[in-house]
């Protein structure tokens, strides 16, 4: 999957590529800010091993947001740089509604935002979800 952008109504430009997110800001400087590493959730982002990026974006609270498309995963990066998975489980069930986001199994992450509420929203294969 090639590489792409998404701007952030701060300044900073966020590239995307496989395994490794930067952060461009209105100054000029890079730096990675995730990916790239061997670690995992709880740790530092930056240290991170990502696998086959989709879509990033940060919620209204500044956190970035980033899917791992074929894993089924989608990672939250805290202000703080901390790693977390916040949507999917590669040994989860078959989605419904009602049930916990990190108790689910999705098969093809595509695309994320947020709602004006502030809720995230992403597509999985055919399927739009909400998590409040």
């Amino acid at each position: 999957m090639g590489a792409h952008q998404r701007a952030h109504n701060n300044g900073r430009l966020i590239y995307v590529d496989s395994d490794e997110v930067w952060e461009l800001t209105a100054q000029g400087e890079r730096r990675r800010i995730a990916g790239g590493g061997t670690g995992g959730d709880g740790g530092p982002a930056n240290q991170a091993d990502l696998n086959t990026l989709g879509d990033a974006v940060y919620s209204p609270q500044g956190e970035l947001f980033l899917v791992e498309r074929f894993t089924g995963l989608i990672k939250k990066v805290d202000r703080n740089g901390i790693l977390s998975t916040v949507v999917g489980n590669a040994n989860g069930v078959i989605p419904a509604a009602g049930m916990s986001p990190t108790a689910a199994r999705f098969f093809s992450l595509r695309h994320i935002a947020f709602d004006k509420d502030g809720n995230l929203v992403f597509a999985d294969t055919n399927l739009i979800w909400r998590v409040r």
